[in-house]
């Protein structure tokens, strides 16, 4: 199964979207069946797409990420894209085109999967094979998906 795209919605829904996100701050439900492992929690505003929750715990879906990267004049990035031939290996966020990737490396202040000597090692084997295939390999916190500083860093890769 697919993920629905931004571009999947009608005209007058993306725009709906967009006023959401931009102008009031809000997080939209687009799609119930939507849902992604991008949570952000942000203490200070400064950089965070969301200002007015600012200290609060955001939830980002690939809707929200995918209207905020194409206000910014970002191309629509490929959410859990496989990149690998024979591995079952996904980027969390993909421009093949490109062959530029995004991996948000959530609890890692938390001893999740990422900050752990097993995730580790393994992360790094994904990653190594990713570069021999000759992709960019980003790495952000949830809390950086959506800012001024990780969107500089994708546009400069894309470049």
């Amino acid at each position: 199964m697919t993920r629905p795209k931004l571009s999947d919605l009608s005209p007058e829904h993306q725009r709906q979207a967009a006023r959401q996100i931009f102008r009031k701050g809000v997080i939209p439900q687009l799609d119930k069946t939507v849902h992604h492992k991008y949570a952000a929690t942000r203490t200070e505003a400064s950089g965070h797409v969301f200002p007015e929750l600012a200290g609060r715990s955001v939830s980002y879906t690939p809707a929200i990420v995918t209207a905020y990267y194409l206000q910014v004049k970002l191309p629509e990035p490929v959410f859990e894209y496989r990149f690998h031939p024979t591995r079952k290996w996904r980027f969390d966020l993909a421009w093949p085109d490109y062959l530029v990737a995004l991996e948000v490396e959530g609890g890692i202040w938390t001893g999740g999967r990422h900050g752990r000597g097993e995730g580790m090692a393994a992360d790094m084997e994904k990653y190594n094979a990713a570069t021999c295939l000759g992709w960019r390999v980003l790495r952000v916190q949830p809390a950086d998906l959506c800012t001024a500083g990780t969107v500089k860093m994708i546009k400069a890769c894309l470049a």
